[in-house]
């Protein structure tokens, strides 16, 4: 009689077990996500092709997926949010080390990432959405990236690829840094400072709106794109800045800065930059640009 009990309690307790684990870790291949610690189950899991999100996904801490391994994040309308502090010494909330893909299959397209940080660290461009880390490949879809420093940054031996009419990235700094490479942009970009700053590599800029508007208490220059690497070809798009400072001999606005870096082709998008009080350009360039045609600048070309 004490032989069976002791045999049922076992095998009750590996039931307890199993089914307690289920309900916090879906390890399927394509598995639910509804809190912190299946997002990050997910992320670094040998199994899991598709995670999606069930529910908003408050994060404290980052996260990060696994090199080598290949995932697709459906964010489904919902929301992961994370909350960075000023002493924080990880700020990039969501770093990728493998391949991962981010979509929305959401009627409405209102997935978000969101990094939250405290008021002492709200400025600090070091504090991003998404990392691409060396050897990382990231591709958007679909989404909202919200970060009151930098939205996404690439770092050098990264690859992205951000595309899709409902992706929009908000910053209160910087849209995307890119100091690896981008093979495709066209998406949305709304922030205060610069809406793309590349100091890597952007093979082609098909599409999409980037716009840089300060406050009127800002004092700086205003970027809706600043290059100092390469660029391949931009054949579409929407460029603005708008410099809402007060006057200074210290700020402008640019439509496209191309500081010493070299673009191949200009044949088509629309650049546009606004400084009532000083001065603007639609586009001004100490590096190469080999070809423009087809694109529209306002005010023109500067000197």
């Amino acid at each position: 009689m004490n032989k069976f009990f002791k045999l049922f309690s076992v095998v009750a307790a590996l039931f307890l077990i199993v089914g307690l684990t289920g309900c916090f870790f879906d390890l399927s291949n394509n598995p639910k996500i509804s809190n912190s610690l299946n997002l990050k189950s997910f992320l670094t899991s040998e199994a899991g092709e598709t995670g999606t999100l069930t529910a908003d996904v408050p994060c404290l801490f980052y996260v990060f997926d696994v090199a080598g391994k290949s995932k697709t994040l459906d964010l489904n309308g919902y929301t992961i949010s994370f909350a960075v502090e000023s002493d924080s010494l990880v700020k990039d909330t969501l770093q990728v080390f493998g391949t991962l893909k981010i979509i929305d299959s959401s009627a409405g397209k209102t997935g978000k990432i969101i990094c939250e940080t405290s008021s002492s660290n709200s400025s600090d461009p070091d504090t991003c959405a998404i990392r691409v880390k060396s050897g990382g490949r990231l591709t958007i879809e679909a989404g909202i990236y919200e970060a009151s420093g930098t939205g996404i940054i690439v770092d050098l031996g990264g690859r992205a690829s951000i595309t899709g009419s409902s992706t929009k990235i908000i910053s209160g700094n910087t849209g995307i840094l890119v100091n690896g490479e981008i093979t495709t942009l066209n998406c949305n970009v709304e922030v205060n400072c610069t809406a793309i700053e590349n100091n890597g590599t952007i093979t082609t800029i098909s599409g999409g709106g980037y716009v840089a508007s300060t406050s009127t208490s800002y004092v700086g220059k205003v970027y809706a794109l600043w290059n100092k690497g390469t660029i391949g070809t931009i054949s579409g798009g929407n460029f603005s800045a708008t410099n809402n400072g007060p006057n200074a001999a210290t700020s402008y606005a640019f439509g496209l800065e191309n500081s010493q870096g070299e673009i191949t082709t200009i044949s088509g998008g629309t650049f546009g930059a606004v400084y009532p009080l000083y001065s603007a350009h639609a586009i001004n360039s100490q590096g190469t640009i080999t070809t423009v045609s087809g694109a529209t600048f306002t005010p023109p070309l500067s000197d």
